[in-house]
Formats: structure tokens, C-alpha cells, sequence
């Protein structure tokens, strides 16, 4: 979704970086596709050259996908993904779904941030980026972007493991695409995963009456008004503070309000923190540190290889009218760059059309502006043949789990691989949360 989306570094690393800077349906009918595709006999070199697989082989696996999963006689693709081994072979294994869609999942090094060293993890890119990029953004026909035919990639993993005894975890998008991995492996028959562990869930496909950008708007509005007057008045003068463009502004509020509050900034939004430093007590060292900051938090390499992938899936299935950016206007934030306008919503996403019966477990920030609190309700209130707990994490941003429970982490994820004793674990963390709790519907 857009905020976090492809080409921004994780919210983890963002929020480290800037602190230290400023110093504080869903069944299994067979797919049908289009005939007439244009298809490219010449397979990319697997895995990609130069991705996290290349660079660091070991644990890489590459397994030959169909293009069109379904079809008889598809082209063929190799399709890489990544096994860190756990020290508890016991434990579960941890299938990592990353978000965007179109953000690389596998990293070089084992990320602590997914799930603790004793479970083994598994990190996926999908295909067409990361680890799996074809030789141009345009090598693959959209019909290969499906996320279809991303939870069949993940299911072949599950396949080719062997696995019996794992969790699927999926961040943003990849809540989307864990729901229809879960469904589709229910549907097949195949060993279900002892849970699904969804962070910043996305429930349902935006469009003109669940708006993509308003919690966005509604949630700097927050952050501003709360801000002393003598601060707040700044972003109503023109110039703006620090000689940053409106442009400029609109992007650091967008990379920073996802994070939410941190512990690092004892409950109070990490973007309220940072722009205290505008005080006019501040001198000219302060403001240039500060500036510096917001422009880390703004910036946004471009990887065209998951904007094409981006483009493909979120206007199919995930937003009517994707927002590109915002700009600072007169104390406002104003969307711009609106894409979508030559794709029309084919298979719109909604978590009731892929029930699965796996237990459910939900993280979700009060402050997440991507995937906004109401989009995990709307998941909660569909998924009606699961058991299903939903942690309501006070303050928290877009990864809530990862940054605001650091604390009862282990505890969390020995619960979740034993379908037992959740609530006391969430007990355990300090940070403030509540649980909604639901069995299976009978």
C-alpha cells in the first residue's frame, strides 16, 4: 500500500536511523488466462543477478514455477527463495510475506525482526522482484503479476520443504496474500500452517468510500495540532520550516507517520518528537540535523522492477485510485500523483471471499495509516470459520509487533506455533494493547 510501499526502507530501520539522527473467492478452480500472451522463450538468469540470493547463496533454493499456474504446457520460470535455519528444529517454521506488493522480502542475513533465531524462517520475494526479477520490468506479461499466482508460488515452497509443521506471516500486502495462501492450501488438501500471523492487515480493497489516503491526512492532522502553537504556525507560513520544499514535506510525513509511537519515545508519535526539534529555542546545528533527518525519512530509491509489479496488482485487486505522494499545503496534506487511471479493478481483494479455518492472530496499530484499524475489523468480522485474536496495539504504527512488543516477542510466537495461552502472553508485554477475541463459527 502506498506509505510504505515498495521502495521505502523498513519502518524499523527508518525509525533507528532517525532517531539517531535527531537524537532521541477463494477456491481452487482452475485459473483461467488468455491465450494470445506474448511469451518470451529466454528464461532471466535465476536467482537474479546481484539480488540478496547471489550475493549470499546459502539457504537459497530455486524451484521451476509455471508462468500461468492452471495452464497446460506454461512456460516455465525459476523461482528462488530463502531457508534460515532455526536453532529448534521442534519449533515451527516461520513462511515470511512481505509487503508492497512488490517489497523484497529476502535479505542477505537473517532479519531479527521477523521471528525469533530458534524458528527457522523462510524469506520470500515474489516473483518478478528481489531474488526473482526477470531481465526488464517488462519481461513478464501482467498476467504473470497475479496475487494467484503468488500464493501458488508460495504453496509450491510448502511443497518442496515438505513442511507439516509451519506459521505463515505476512506484513501489509503480504496479510492479503497469507489469506489466500492459508485458503488455497485448506482448499488442496495440503498440511494447513498451525496459524496465520498478520501484521498490518489489509482486509478489503480501497476505493471511493474507504478512501487509501484519509488516515494518512487525519493522522498528521493529530500529530500537528498536538504540537506547540509556536511549532505548529510554522507549517501554515511560506516559506516552509527548514527551506524544505512542500514536496519535501509531504514526503518525510508520509515515511515517518506509519511508524506510529515507539518505545524509544515513550508512547508519543515519533513524528510529533521529531518536529519538536522546529522550537524556535532551537539553533542553526538543530535545525540542519533536523532537516537532514526529515530528508532520510522522504527519500524513496526507485526499484523499477517492483513499481511495474506494484502498478500490475494494486490497481487490480487492492485500490480504485492509488496515490502516489503528498505535498504541504497551507497546514495540509494533499495527495498527488494519482496511478490507476488505465487500469480498471478486475478481482478486488476482500478477506470473505478467502475464509480459511486456521487460527487467526492480528496485530494492529490505532496509528497505522496504511492499513488503517478498520481493515483488520473488516478481516476479524469476515474470517467467521477461524479462531481469531486481534491485538489492538495502543499508538502503534504499520508494524506494531515488530517495534512495539519487542518485549513478550518470544512469548507471542511460542503461543502462536502451540494454538495456546495467548492471552497470557500478550499479558506479558508492556506496551499497551486489548485483545478481540472469536472462535469458529459452527
Amino acid at each position: 500500500m502506498t506509505g510504505e510501499t515498495i521502495v521505502r526502507p523498513f519502518a524499523y530501520l527508518l525509525a533507528t536511523s532517525a532517531l539517531v539522527a535527531f537524537g532521541c473467492s477463494g477456491d481452487d478452480e482452475t485459473q483461467t488466462q488468455t491465450e494470445t500472451l506474448p511469451l518470451d522463450p529466454v528464461r532471466p538468469e535465476a536467482p537474479a543477478a546481484g539480488s540478496a540470493c547471489e550475493l549470499a547463496p546459502e539457504g537459497v533454493m530455486t524451484i521451476e514455477r509455471p508462468m500461468f499456474p492452471g495452464r497446460e504446457s506454461s512456460p516455465t520460470f525459476g523461482y528462488s527463495f530463502k531457508l534460515f535455519p532455526g536453532t529448534d528444529p521442534t519449533l515451527p517454521t516461520v513462511i515470511y510475506l512481505p509487503g508492497g506488493p512488490g517489497q523484497p522480502g529476502i535479505e542477505e542475513a537473517r532479519s531479527p525482526f521477523y521471528a525469533p533465531a530458534a524458528y527457522s524462517l523462510v524469506e520470500t520475494d515474489l516473483r518478478g522482484v528481489g531474488c526473482n526479477a526477470a531481465e526488464t520490468p517488462e519481461h513478464y506479461p501482467p498476467e504473470f503479476y497475479t496475487s494467484r499466482n503468488f500464493a501458488d508460488d508460495v504453496l509450491a515452497i510448502v511443497e518442496t520443504l515438505g513442511l507439516d509443521n509451519y506459521l505463515v506471516y505476512g506484513i501489509s500486502y503480504g496479510t492479503m496474500l497469507g489469506t489466500m495462501v492459508v485458503n488455497l492450501a485448506e482448499a488442496r488438501g495440503l498440511p494447513a500452517p498451525r496459524g496465520l500471523v498478520l501484521e498490518g492487515v489489509l482486509g478489503v480493497w480501497f476505493n471511493a468510500d474507504r478512501s487509501e489516503e484519509d488516515a494518512f491526512i487525519e493522522g498528521w492532522r493529530e500529530v500537528r495540532d498536538a504540537l506547540d502553537p509556536a511549532i505548529q504556525s510554522q507549517f501554515f507560513e511560506d516559506p516552509l520550516p527548514l527551506d524544505l520544499t512542500p514536496q519535501q514535506w509531504g514526503a518525510a510525513i508520509q515515511g515517518s507517520l506509519p511508524l506510529g509511537a515507539l518505545p524509544a519515545t515513550n508512547g508519543v508519535p515519533f513524528l510529533q518528537v521529531v518536529l519538536s526539534g522546529l522550537s524556535p529555542a532551537a539553533d542553526e546545528a538543530q535545525r540542519q540535523d533536523l532537516r537532514a533527518t526529515l530528508v532520510e525519512l522522504g527519500e524513496s530509491p526507485v526499484d523499477t522492477f517492483g513499481v511495474r509489479l506494484h502498478h500490475d496488482v494494486t490497481c487490480r485487486e487492492i485500490a480504485e485510485d492509488d496515490f502516489g505522494s503528498f505535498l504541504l499545503e497551507a497546514g495540509e496534506l494533499v495527495p498527488t500523483d494519482y496511478d490507476c487511471a488505465d487500469i480498471e479493478v478486475t478481482d478486488p481483494f476482500d478477506a470473505a471471499e478467502w475464509p480459511v479455518q486456521t487460527p487467526i492472530y492480528y496485530f494492529s496499530g490505532s496509528a497505522d495509516p496504511n492499513t488503517p484499524p478498520w481493515q483488520a475489523q473488516w478481516h476479524f468480522d469476515a474470517e467467521s470459520t477461524a479462531p481469531r485474536q486481534l491485538v489492538h496495539v495502543d499508538g502503534g504504527g504499520h508494524n506494531p509487533r515488530g517495534i512495539n512488543l519487542v518485549d513478550c516477542n518470544d512469548a507471542l510466537w511460542q503461543s502462536m506455533a502451540t494454538a495456546t495461552g495467548f492471552e497470557a502472553a500478550l499479558d506479558t508485554c508492556t506496551w499497551p494493547t486489548s485483545l478481540d477475541s472469536a472462535g469458529a463459527a459452527q
